[in-house]
């Protein structure tokens, strides 16, 4: 190696003080004739916490099965069960599926396989058949979710398949259903009982801001059939 001046310096503040004496590598006793870098470890902890604390959050991954070795529903939509804490698996697809938020376990809602014919139903939902005599009100009904009501009457309270009047209301039109407690929107109605031919209304009456109730002024007692469609 050639003679190479060493000078030893201080760090003061950010600032390299240079320190007399210097001396050179020739001068150094006892020096190694070669340097062998050695080999370190660093080890790592497990990293816990939430994503609030900028770190990754601690999540269970519970797997299923014998032994809890693996999930055993083939093509089911893993989620993050925030009940338990841990990772779950929903139920496994047959052919045509359609993915739909219909699970709920409490605290939230979560993606299943369901068949076409479950998503049309989850979309319209039929209410019980009832009577509704004249100028009273009936049953008050959520429209929460909703966008249509498809309403069938009949002429007599025991018809329920010989309609004499359809109609569709559009719940998100506030022309067709007030918002506020107490307003009332109408329907014209014509209808015919085989015989006769008579002009009324349908009254649609907001019970509360996301609920209705119907009131006819046709002098007998109808028979209605409400579908709410989304």
């Amino acid at each position: 190696m050639a003679d190479v001046e060493i000078t030893l310096k201080r760090n003061n503040s950010g600032t390299a003080d240079r320190l007399l004496p210097t001396t050179t590598w020739n001068q150094v006793e006892s020096k190694p004739t070669t340097f062998t870098p050695s080999s370190h470890t660093h080890p790592f902890t497990d990293i816990t916490g939430t994503a609030t604390t900028s770190q990754l959050p601690t999540i269970t991954l519970a797997k299923g099965g014998t032994g809890q070795t693996s999930f055993s529903n083939g093509g089911s939509v893993l989620y993050y069960n925030s009940q338990s804490g841990v990772i779950s698996s929903g139920g496994a697809p047959s052919s045509n599926n359609v993915l739909m938020a219909t699970g709920y376990n409490g605290t939230h809602y979560f993606g299943n396989w369901v068949s076409t014919s479950t998503l049309a139903n989850q979309h319209k939902t039929s209410t019980t058949i009832a009577s509704l005599a004249a100028n009273t009100l009936s049953s008050s009904y959520s429209v929460v979710g909703y966008r249509f009501a498809h309403i069938w009457l009949s002429n007599t309270a025991a018809n329920t398949t010989t309609t004499i009047w359809q109609g569709t209301i559009d719940l998100d039109d506030t022309n067709q259903r007030g918002t506020t407690t107490g307003n009332r929107r109408y329907q014209r109605i014509v209808w015919n009982n085989g015989i006769s031919t008579f002009a009324d209304n349908l009254e649609i009456y907001a019970a509360s801001s996301t609920s209705i109730q119907f009131r006819h002024s046709a002098g007998i007692t109808m028979r209605y059939r409400i579908v709410w469609e989304e």
